[in-house]
């Protein structure tokens, strides 16, 4: 089977805080072939912190931290969260963003996405996200957790478990990223919410969960799709377990991937069988 190439997500859905789904975009055009990326929007987080990237660290904040000091590069309101651009230090004890310009999002310090110049692999659970498009049918992708300023084209502001959240003929794939103070949203425990979202699905459509390390999402999850496997964390520092709807992905499919994404695509096992001593 020849590589498999990645398609533009086609629909981004609704809002509630998170922000894996932005990142996500953002890789789904630079992954592609030329013919395949479409236009970059003016308003993404990507162009937000590469913009901050380029200004000189030493004319802003520095915080010290018990893991590495990082630059406080730009502040910021939108409509839904408070936004601050950081620029993390080259020796942090978290490799993964090492070096890296990251979104902040709120008090809880949770990580809206990373950006590394001509770099769109992050290393972490958020490449994981990338894999989606290549696993269902053709169709509509629908994105909760997206926030409304960005994709403003395609984003549709809601309820993004309202019965109405949804699209004629199903979605392909919907990814999950719901947040609300870097905590999952309570609702998301609850086992009859997935399996409104089973409806929303086409034939031959899977969910791609990001539930962090909630034992109580993960089993609502298991209750409304018993096959749902997880994919362990990708790193000792990484905290997000990702689940993924629909039977197992054989390995002929997982070896269809660009080479930059075939290391998310070991680790799967049955989401019942996910240690949880993290």
């Amino acid at each position: 089977m020849g590589t498999r190439q990645l398609r533009q997500p086609g629909l981004y859905t609704a809002v509630r805080d998170g922000g894996w789904c932005c990142q996500l975009a953002s890789r789904f055009q630079s992954l592609g072939t030329a013919s395949q990326r479409p236009p970059l929007t003016r308003q993404n987080s990507r162009r937000t912190c590469r913009i901050a990237a380029q200004q000189t660290s030493t004319a802003y904040d520095v915080v010290y931290t018990s893991d590495a000091p990082y630059y406080v590069l730009e502040q910021q309101k939108s409509m839904l969260q408070k936004i601050t651009v950081v620029k993390f230090a080259d020796n942090h004890v978290m490799k993964e963003v090492a070096g890296a310009t990251a979104l902040i999002l709120d008090a809880s310090g949770s990580i809206h996405s990373l950006y590394r110049e001509n770099t769109p692999i992050t290393g972490s659970y958020w490449d994981i996200g990338s894999l989606l498009p290549g696993l269902v049918p053709d169709g509509p992708i629908g994105i909760l957790g997206l926030a409304s300023p960005l994709h403003p084209d395609v984003c549709h502001v809601g309820d993004a478990l309202a019965e109405d959240a949804a699209v004629s003929g199903g979605f392909a794939g919907i990814v999950v990223d719901l947040f609300a103070e870097g905590q999952v949203l309570p609702a998301l425990q609850q086992v009859e919410v997935w399996k409104q979202m089973a409806k929303k699905l086409k034939p031959g459509g899977r969910v791609l969960a990001n539930i962090s390390d909630n034992r109580a999402l993960a089993e609502a999850v298991l209750k409304a799709f018993p096959e749902a496997q997880g994919h362990v964390p990708i790193n000792a520092n990484t905290r997000n377990y990702v689940a993924l709807t629909g039977p197992p992905v054989s390995e002929d499919v997982w070896q269809t991937f660009p080479e930059q994404l075939k290391y998310c695509t070991t680790g799967w096992q049955p989401l019942q069988d996910l240690s949880w001593d993290l």
